[in-house]
């Protein structure tokens, strides 16, 4: 069984931090069909060959999660999605001065995603570079 366990100090208050947790819990929900609730500060997450949950504090975020063995084929995307979204509150994990996205001005702002949620920006490009602008922008005609 593989493991992820990813640890984020930050400077939220802990009303902040759950915010974010949950939106974080809502975009897991859209891309991997998990499924959470809340107990206290912790955000238990599970589906079919996932089980995990996210602890919220005063001074930091973490996520322990086990996988199956066909949900770990999918831990690098698990890994990297969690830590884009954590990079986009949080700030760069050991970059120094860095500053949660309540503290950015506009140009550094974390995206909107659906219904207004916060949405790593990577995620954004990414949907982006698939729509009919960007085949029309690569040369293929549309279908």
């Amino acid at each position: 069984m593989a493991q992820i366990d990813i640890r984020r100090p930050h400077t939220l208050t802990l009303a902040q931090a759950r915010k974010e947790a949950d939106v974080l819990a809502e975009h897991l929900k859209q891309e991997f069909d998990l499924e959470s609730r809340w107990s206290g500060n912790k955000l238990s997450f599970k589906r079919r060959g996932v089980d995990g949950v996210m602890t919220v504090s005063g001074k930091d975020v973490h996520v322990a999660a086990e996988l199956g063995f066909l949900v770990s084929l999918l831990k690098p995307k698990i890994e990297a999605r969690l830590n884009a979204h954590f990079d986009d509150v949080f700030g760069k994990e050991g970059a120094a001065g860095a500053k949660p996205a309540a503290a950015r001005d506009k140009a550094g702002a974390a995206h909107k995603g659906p219904k207004g949620t916060a949405q790593p920006k990577a995620v954004k490009v990414a949907k982006a570079a698939t729509g009919p602008a960007a085949k029309k922008a690569a040369g293929r005609p549309k279908r």
